[in-house]
């Protein structure tokens, strides 16, 4: 009889040691300033295996997900007990800050799957103030941007680069249909910034000579990038990954720019491997004068460009196009305070400073370039170049575009059309459009749309022309990917079929066009 009690309370003590935990908020505590993303925790075992929370906003569901279990580690070891959390991207999402004197009710509630319906078995809230400007004061003065420039200063930013194709013809649009998006895959690539040389300039303060140059990916000695004129990556080496050199002002911009001799042992000056990679990816340039929020003033972009034919002949990486600055405000960004500016370009195609985009006439161009300024380190720790363009033609001028036709249904059904365009004759250069044509990623080529988004080039003679001819009756973005036409006495290649081997649609008739290139730079952190 003993025995069998002993054995009783053994599994009363087990029944109770497997008890769901209670189920609240832990954190973040009530009342508490949310500058970017909160940690939403729960107590280990308070959600059960088949259950899942819902998140939500002042009544609002933010999103229903299981939160994820977390092990606080420092130094490789556990440093407090584990826990349940979801993070909730308050600025990601773009939720409005919380009005003043008011607070948000953040509340999270507990279901679980009870045969195929939801049960709700418990519920928690808390009252939280959003403000993803607390603690960061502008003076009434306003705000001085400038550059740190430290002699010996290395920084290292990541640099993701895509591409979004989106086409519809004008009678889908007024049948209201809705453009079909093509999106290209994108690439990644780090670019080191270091400051070799900080020169004093008296009142019109330092200029640093700064070196920009590719590395390889983290971890390893090589990099698998897609220079200018190529359609397919290639591997680079941390050897082949040549720099650039700038000098800059205290505002980022350039005075002069070169790509240094190339000197073997024995001190003998001679030109570099033919395989050297450069990127011509500048920094961001900042306001010339104290600014407060709101103000608005003449910006400039500067975008990469290469000419490889005189490489060392060069004594500027970039071109200047004239912009509209304005500085939207200050908010948190990555746990910095930064001041947060914004650089926009919306004209037509041959208004844009340098264009000679005659083919395409007064195609929309946008360029918008946001950037969160450290006000601490006072660098750059992030910024996102748009640009885009939109056009609208006939469906065969969209076609030798080079970026897909903007009639799938007539361009597939298009048996006997003419076959695409074919490629430059020996020696022409990249062609100029995005991404891969010397236009948005490659400079060099010719440039008639919009400025470059950074320059990835391999030193080279002459150059390729746009990319292989597309399968017969190719869909939209199957053919060529080659860049839009180049210009007269520019090095740009003849336009790539849209539709490759099966040609435009036999059956013109009006499309619109867009092509939206995206450009992310973020500081890597150390």
């Amino acid at each position: 009889m003993k025995r069998w009690i002993g054995n009783m309370a053994l599994v009363g003590f087990a029944s109770l040691g497997a008890a769901q935990a209670p189920f609240n908020i832990t954190r973040p505590y009530e009342g508490e300033r949310i500058k970017e993303k909160v940690s939403i925790r729960f107590p280990l075992g308070s959600v059960p295996k088949s259950g899942y929370i819902g998140v939500y906003l002042n009544g609002r569901l933010i999103e229903a997900t299981r939160p994820t279990y977390v092990k606080p580690m420092k130094n490789g070891k556990a440093a407090g007990r584990a826990y349940l959390e979801y993070v909730l991207d308050a600025k990601g999402r773009g939720i409005q800050d919380t009005a003043p004197g008011k607070t948000d009710e953040l509340k999270a509630v507990l279901f679980d799957e009870v045969g195929e319906t939801p049960k709700k078995l418990a519920e928690s809230s808390v009252n939280i103030v959003i403000n993803k400007r607390y603690g960061i004061n502008v003076p009434s003065s306003g705000i001085k941007l400038r550059y740190a420039w430290k002699a010996g200063d290395e920084l290292i930013y990541r640099v993701e680069q895509k591409q979004v194709v989106s086409n519809i013809t004008e009678n889908q649009q007024k049948a209201g249909g809705k453009a079909a998006e093509f999106p290209e895959d994108g690439e990644t690539i780090r670019m080191l910034y270091a400051v070799d040389k900080v020169t004093p300039r008296g009142s019109n303060g330092p200029l640093a000579l700064l070196r920009m140059q590719p590395l390889p990916t983290k971890g390893k000695d090589w990099a698998e990038l897609t220079p200018s004129g190529e359609d397919a990556p290639k591997r680079y080496y941390d050897y082949e990954m040549a720099p650039i050199y700038m000098e800059l002002t205290e505002t980022g911009i350039q005075k002069w720019g070169s790509i240094p001799f190339y000197t073997p042992f024995g001190g003998t000056t001679g030109q570099g491997s033919n395989l050297d990679l450069f990127a011509a990816i500048p920094l961001p340039t900042l306001p010339q004068k104290a600014i407060s929020v709101g103000d608005s003033w003449q910006s400039n972009f500067q975008s990469g460009v290469l000419d490889l034919e005189k490489l060392y002949e060069v004594t500027s990486v970039v071109r200047t196009f004239k912009a509209r600055g304005e500085f939207v405000g200050v908010e948190w960004e990555q746990g910095r305070p930064c001041a947060k500016i914004q650089n926009v370009i919306d004209v037509g195609a041959r208004s844009l400073e340098g264009n000679k985009a005659s083919s395409l006439g007064d195609a929309k161009v946008t360029l918008n370039e946001t950037v969160w300024f450290d006000l601490d380190s006072r660098r750059v720790l992030k910024a996102v170049r748009e640009e885009s363009i939109e056009v609208k033609a006939d469906s065969a001028t969209i076609a030798g575009l080079g970026f897909g036709g903007a009639n799938a249904q007539s361009a597939a059904s298009s048996n006997a059309a003419a076959p695409g365009a074919g490629a430059p004759p020996p020696g022409a250069g990249a062609g100029g459009g995005p991404r891969r044509g010397g236009g948005l990623a490659g400079g060099g080529g010719s440039n008639e749309i919009l400025p470059d988004q950074g320059s990835i080039d391999i030193r080279q003679r002459g150059g390729r022309g746009g990319g292989p001819q597309g399968p017969p009756g190719g869909f939209p973005g199957a053919g060529n990917r080659g860049g839009f036409p180049g210009g007269a006495g520019t090095r740009g290649g003849a336009p790539g079929g849209a539709f490759g081997g099966g040609g435009a649609p036999t059956v013109q008739q009006n499309a619109f066009l867009q092509v939206r290139s995206l450009r992310i730079l973020t500081l890597e952190k150390k």
